[in-house]
């Protein structure tokens, strides 16, 4: 992989990064919602809170988890929207229109290997070998300032 693949890789999975922060925020959330309900599990055994500071300190972390995942959600959706504009340059030319589908399905759709080959019809080692060209291909178009070499 060369560095401009390398850097327009880690420029694409930015959205995907934020995906996976809202799932871990949502699973979170959902620990505290079950707690709320007086009964905490831990391993094996169960707890019963009938504390009345115990379940308004579980609202309000459900309340700030819930403002994180929209906050987070309102980010992903802005980035999904800077990657499609990026990822849209590639088009024109059926091998540009293939480095286009390859991009957006890993990118903006998050799709797995073998999905994203059973789409464009390819085997998944023609699939990577068609990613690392379309990433040479979108370097150009992101914007340098927002490329961190570290």
């Amino acid at each position: 992989m060369t560095d401009n693949q390398y850097y327009a890789k880690l420029w694409l999975n930015r959205a995907y990064n934020i995906s996976l922060k809202i799932d871990a925020l949502r699973h979170k959330r959902e620990k505290v919602q079950a707690s709320m309900s007086g009964v905490a599990q831990y391993g094996d055994r169960e707890f019963t809170s009938t504390s009345g500071n115990a379940t308004e300190t579980r609202m309000l972390e459900y309340s700030m988890l819930s403002q994180q995942i929209d906050e987070e959600e309102e980010k992903l959706a802005a980035e999904d929207i800077r990657t499609q504009e990026v990822i849209n340059h590639l088009s024109g030319t059926e091998k540009m229109d293939k480095f286009n589908a390859v991009l957006r399905y890993r990118y903006a759709s998050r799709l797995g290997w073998s999905e994203i080959a059973d789409k464009i019809y390819y085997s998944e080692s023609q699939t990577h070998e068609y990613h690392l060209q379309a990433l040479e291909a979108v370097y150009p178009f992101i914007p340098k300032e927002e490329i961190h070499e570290d």
